[in-house]
């Protein structure tokens, strides 16, 4: 199991600047110079590089994934699983990563935090190949995101999606840092999408 962190170091009124560790020691950065919703995100993992741009056309939170080539490797779409008449449903992330799918679900676990399992589809079946943890508590209003995956291109894949979670549902867009500590708790009920954390994955 490969675990890795990506890290809130700056929290700006204008700009977020962020870290990712690997075994102790960054491997690489990122950073929103526009700090709002749907910015435009610019990444270095070891030696590629990576940006994450909205394309509002192909939805609200629809983010192309680009190398470092400007080409096109894969996306992440907020779309609804399980939804029909009279039946809501739930959301999630379709994501998609070097010709591979994968759907990111969002589990709320109360004091335990949020957790951001992670599963790979083929053959139409879902295998779960990595899992992200966000603390409930947050300091400086700084988050951070512990990523668990079986291989390094999903260590990736997680390490991009923290930052775009970040970007459209966890970060104080904004606001400037203070010294202080916050509690956030979330609370998943729909117990279909409960069920898509597993415990002992990371176990």
């Amino acid at each position: 199991m490969i675990e890795s962190k990506v890290i809130q170091t700056v929290q700006g009124l204008l700009t977020a600047e962020y870290q990712i560790i690997l075994g102790g020691s960054s491997i690489g950065e990122a950073q929103i110079p526009l700090n709002v919703r749907g910015g435009t995100i610019t990444c270095r993992i070891g030696e590629n590089s990576y940006t994450l741009k909205r394309d509002s056309s192909n939805g609200p939170r629809y983010y192309d994934i680009l190398d470092g080539n400007g080409s096109g490797i894969g996306y992440f779409s907020r779309l609804t699983k399980d939804k029909g008449f009279l039946k809501p449903g739930y959301l999630y992330i379709k994501a998609g990563f070097h010709e591979k799918e994968y759907s990111i679900y969002e589990v709320g676990m109360g004091k335990e935090g949020t957790y951001f399992p992670c599963y790979e589809e083929a053959y139409g079946e879902e295998r779960q190949i990595g899992q992200i943890h966000k603390p409930a508590v947050v300091k400086d209003l700084k988050e951070e995101y512990e990523c668990f995956a079986v291989d390094d291109q999903v260590s990736e894949l997680l390490q991009l999606f923290s930052l775009y979670t970040d970007v459209w549902e966890h970060r104080n867009t904004g606001k400037k840092a203070a010294k202080a500590a916050e509690v956030e708790y979330s609370y998943t009920l729909n117990k279909k999408l409960k069920a898509k954390y597993n415990p002992d994955f990371v176990r």
